[in-house]
C-alpha cells in the first residue's frame, strides 16, 4: 500500500458509532478451529461471554419409503465468537477469518484497537502459519443536521444531485454507494451514503467507510498492525475529504 501522508484533525466529537477489523486468511486446513479452545482462560479475562457455532450435516434416510429418519452428521465447530462485560465489543474468529467489532463510543484508534489486538495475539499460535490475503477496517459514522437541508452538498462533498423540479416531493431518505479502486494494487474502499428517516428540521445520515487491504501480508505481528495504521490513514483521509468544512465543524 502506498503510503498516505496523515492529515490529523482534531476533532472533539467522535462521529463513529461502529467500527469493525477484520483480517482473513486461506489457509483453512491448517487450523483445527477446535483447539482455539485452549485458549477461553486468558481470552474469557478480556472477552468473558463466549459462544461457539457447531454446524453439520442433515442426513435423510428412507424417503421413498415412507418412514423418512432424519439424523445430524459430521458436526464441527465452524467458529468461537466472544463478547465483552458491557456487550459492546465482539470478536469472532472461523477457519477464514478473525473479526473484530466495538459499537458505542469511539475515542481513537489505539484504543479500538487494544484489545482487537490481544485477541489476535493470544490466538497466534495456531495462526501464525496461514497465509494473511487480506485486511480492512470499515466505520459507520453518524452526522446529525440539526437544520433543514436543501442541498446535500453543503455538508458532503459526494452526494446526489438532482436537476431543479427533478423531484416534485420532499426527500426524506436516500442512499448512494461506490467502489474506488487502486489501480497500482488490489486495495479498494467501499463508501456507502445514507439518509435515514428525516423530519423537517432534522436530517441523521450515515457515512460508511469501508477501507481494504487485498494483497499477501507477510504473517508478522508488528508488520500486520503497520499495515492496520496505514488502513487506518487511508480511513481518516477519506472521511476528511468526503465532508465540507461545514460538517466538520459539528465535531470540532
Amino acid at each position: 500500500m502506498t503510503k498516505n501522508k496523515d492529515i490529523k484533525i482534531n476533532y472533539t466529537k467522535s462521529p463513529i458509532f461502529l467500527a469493525i477489523l477484520e483480517i482473513r486468511f486461506n489457509d483453512d486446513k491448517l487450523i483445527d478451529i477446535e483447539k482455539f479452545s485452549k485458549f477461553k482462560s486468558e481470552v474469557i479475562k478480556i472477552f468473558p461471554n463466549s459462544q461457539k457455532q457447531v454446524v453439520s450435516q442433515l442426513k435423510i434416510d428412507n424417503f421413498l419409503e415412507g418412514q423418512t429418519k432424519i439424523s445430524l452428521h459430521n458436526q464441527r465447530v465452524n467458529c468461537h465468537s466472544y463478547t465483552s462485560k458491557d456487550k459492546l465489543s465482539e470478536f469472532t474468529i472461523s477457519l477464514n477469518r478473525f473479526n473484530y467489532k466495538q459499537t458505542g463510543d469511539y475515542t481513537n484508534f489505539d484504543d479500538f484497537t487494544k484489545d482487537a489486538k490481544k485477541a489476535w495475539e493470544i490466538h497466534y499460535p495456531l495462526l501464525k502459519e496461514v497465509d494473511i490475503s487480506g485486511i480492512s477496517i470499515r466505520c459507520f459514522n453518524r452526522i446529525e443536521i440539526n437544520e433543514f437541508v436543501n442541498n446535500p452538498t453543503e455538508y458532503f462533498n459526494v452526494s446526489i444531485q438532482a436537476e431543479k423540479n427533478a423531484i416534485k416531493d420532499t426527500v426524506t431518505n436516500y442512499s448512494l454507494r461506490y467502489i474506488s479502486k487502486n489501480q497500482n494494487n488490489k486495495n479498494h474502499s467501499i463508501i456507502s451514503l445514507s439518509l435515514e428517516d428525516s423530519s423537517v428540521d432534522f436530517f441523521p445520515f450515515v457515512l460508511d467507510i469501508d477501507v481494504h487491504d487485498e494483497n499477501p501480508i507477510k504473517n508478522d505481528l508488528e508488520l500486520l498492525w503497520n499495515k492496520f495504521e496505514l488502513l487506518r490513514i487511508e480511513k481518516d483521509n477519506l472521511f476528511n475529504s468526503l465532508i465540507t468544512d461545514k460538517t466538520k465543524k459539528i465535531f470540532l
